[in-house]
């Protein structure tokens, strides 16, 4: 699976902040959490861009290997990851996203929080 789309941190107190690095699912604690790609920061929100080129789960899933996260089953990881990918292709670029943690699952499932970023948030 491929998509243009993908989640980038941000900030809502300071949303001109740039922060270069693609957020991924992953699941930690019973719940999944957004994660950034270099940091292994948890972010509680993404902002939906365009990747030039796009991004497949396997580049999602080399992220998550290089960035030396704890795998707990490879096979979870794939299928979250194509999730993931198919839950952001359904946003608008710019919306800024949260996990949807209202559902207790072990299925990743997107919100949209705002429709875009305001420097007066």
């Amino acid at each position: 699976m491929k998509s243009r789309k993908i989640l980038v941190p941000i900030e809502l107190s300071n949303p001109q902040k740039v922060i270069n690095e693609v957020l991924y699912p992953l699941y930690k604690n019973g719940k999944f959490v957004l994660t950034g790609s270099q940091t292994e920061n948890e972010y509680d929100y993404g902002m939906v861009v365009i990747k030039g080129g796009g991004i497949t789960e396997n580049d999602l899933f080399a992220l998550v290997v290089d960035s030396g996260a704890k795998i707990d089953s490879v096979e979870f990881l794939q299928n979250s990851l194509i999730e993931y990918l198919e839950e952001v292709k359904n946003f608008k670029i710019g919306n800024i996203i949260k996990i949807n943690d209202s559902i207790q699952s072990n299925k990743i499932s997107l919100i949209k929080y705002l429709n875009r970023a305001s420097s007066k948030v």
